[in-house]
C-alpha cells in the first residue's frame, strides 16, 4: 500500500461471543460481489486508496450493528447503478455455536434483517450478538472533541455488552426527542409551554 493508504488504518475488533468465519456481500460501495474467509487470529486488510478496504468493514458493521460505522445513510452504501445491497456474516461463538447475520436494503422496500435465519423484529435483537468496536483516525473527536462524541462512543460499546443499557438508551432518546419537539412547537407558535407535560418528560429523563 502507499503512504496515503497508511492513513486509513482502521481497527475493527470483534470481541466476546463470536468470531467471524465468512463475509459475503454485494453492491456495497465499489464492490460488486465479494466473499472473504477469515483466518484464525488477527486479520489485516491492505491495499491502495479507493480499493474498498473500508467498504469491507462497513459490510461487517451493517450486519453486526445494522448500519455503517461511518454514519452514512443506508442508501449511500448502494453501488452506483444498483438498486439494493446485501451483506451476510457467518461466525462461530466461543461455545462452538454457528451464528449468521443477514441484512438486505432496498430503498423501495426498506431494510430486512435476519438473525440465524429468522427475521429480526428490530436492531436491538441484533446489536450485542457480535460486539463490534471500531477505532479510526476519523474518530479523533473521541479524545480531542467535545463530551458528546465520547458519550456516543461509550454508549455504542456498552449497549453491545448490556441489553438493558441499550433499551434504556433508546427509551431516553425517544423521551428527549418528544420533549424537544414540545419546546420547539411552543417557541414556533409563541405560546407558553405546558409545564405539566414538561414535568412528565423530565421525570422520564
Amino acid at each position: 500500500s502507499d503512504a496515503g493508504a497508511a492513513e486509513l488504518l482502521i481497527l475493527l475488533a470483534l470481541i466476546g461471543p463470536m468470531r467471524i468465519r465468512r463475509l459475503t456481500f454485494q453492491n456495497i460501495r465499489n464492490h460488486t460481489a465479494t466473499q472473504l474467509m477469515a483466518a484464525d487470529g488477527v486479520n489485516i486488510i491492505t491495499g491502495m486508496n479507493g480499493q474498498g478496504k473500508t467498504s469491507i468493514l462497513e459490510a461487517i458493521s451493517v450486519c453486526t450493528l445494522t448500519r455503517s460505522f461511518v454514519g452514512t445513510q443506508d442508501a449511500s452504501l448502494i453501488r452506483r447503478g444498483e438498486k439494493f445491497f446485501e451483506s451476510s456474516v457467518e461466525g462461530v461463538s466461543d461455545y462452538g455455536v454457528t451464528r449468521r447475520f443477514d441484512v438486505r436494503y432496498d430503498p423501495n422496500v426498506g431494510k430486512t434483517i435476519r438473525l440465524d435465519g429468522s427475521p429480526a423484529g428490530n436492531a436491538t435483537q441484533v446489536i450485542g450478538s457480535a460486539p463490534t468496536v471500531v477505532l479510526s483516525p476519523d474518530m479523533k473527536a473521541i479524545s480531542g472533541g467535545g463530551p458528546g462524541e465520547r458519550r456516543r462512543f461509550i454508549d455504542m460499546v456498552i449497549s453491545q455488552a448490556k441489553r438493558r443499557y441499550l433499551e434504556d438508551l433508546l427509551h431516553y432518546r425517544r423521551i428527549l426527542k418528544q420533549r424537544n419537539a414540545v419546546l420547539a412547537t411552543a417557541l414556533k407558535q409563541r405560546r407558553s409551554v405546558d409545564r405539566n407535560l414538561i414535568e412528565t418528560y423530565d421525570e422520564g429523563l
